[in-house]
C-alpha cells in the first residue's frame, strides 16, 4: 500500500471515531450514538466510497473503534458488518455513475443499518424488530441526506477535493 493510501484510510477512520466517541461522551447523547433512536453524525461519512475504495477500509476501521464504545459488545461484530457492507455498495454506486448516483449513494447505509442494527437492537433489547429498523432507518437517513449527500456535492464542485480522495 502506499502511504497516501494508508493515510487517508487512517484519517478516515480517526474522523469517524473522533465525532461519534466525541459526541457519545457528552451527557445525554450516548444513546444517539449507540441506542434504537441513531443519529450518528459520522454517518455522514458514508458517502466517501462513493469517491474511492479507500473509504471502505477508513470507514470500517472507523466504525469498529466507535463500536468499541458501545454498550452492546456485539456492536463491533454486527456495526462493523453493517458499515464494511454498506460502504462496499456505495462504492458500486459510485463506479457506475448516472444522473442518479448522487441520491442513490447514501441509501445503501440506510437500508444496511435499518436491517443489520435494527435487527440487533431488536434481539439484545426484545423489543420489535420493525420498530427498531424504522429508529436506525430514520437517524440513518436524516445524517446521510442532510450532511452526505451536501459532501458528495461539494466535493464534485471541487475537484481539488476529489483528487485528495
Amino acid at each position: 500500500m502506499k502511504t497516501r493510501t494508508i493515510t487517508l484510510t487512517a484519517v478516515i477512520a480517526a474522523l469517524y471515531a473522533a465525532i461519534t466517541v466525541g459526541f457519545a461522551l457528552i451527557p445525554g447523547l450516548n444513546s444517539l450514538m449507540f441506542g434504537s433512536v441513531q443519529f450518528r453524525l459520522a454517518e455522514a461519512l458514508t458517502v466517501l466510497p462513493y469517491f474511492t475504495p479507500v473509504g471502505i477500509w477508513g470507514l470500517t476501521i472507523g466504525c469498529f473503534v466507535s463500536n468499541l464504545f458501545s454498550p452492546y459488545p456485539i456492536d463491533m461484530l454486527v456495526g462493523t458488518l453493517a458499515s464494511f457492507m454498506a460502504a462496499v455498495l456505495t462504492y458500486l454506486i459510485g463506479r457506475k455513475k448516472n444522473r442518479y448516483s448522487d441520491y442513490i449513494a447514501p441509501l445503501p447505509a440506510v437500508i444496511i443499518n435499518a436491517f443489520l442494527v435494527g435487527a440487533q437492537i431488536s434481539i439484545i433489547s426484545k423489543t420489535p424488530f420493525f420498530y427498531n429498523a424504522m429508529t436506525v432507518a430514520v437517524g440513518q437517513f436524516a445524517v446521510c441526506y442532510l450532511l452526505g449527500l451536501p459532501i458528495i456535492k461539494m466535493i464534485k464542485k471541487r475537484p481539488y477535493l476529489a483528487d485528495c480522495l
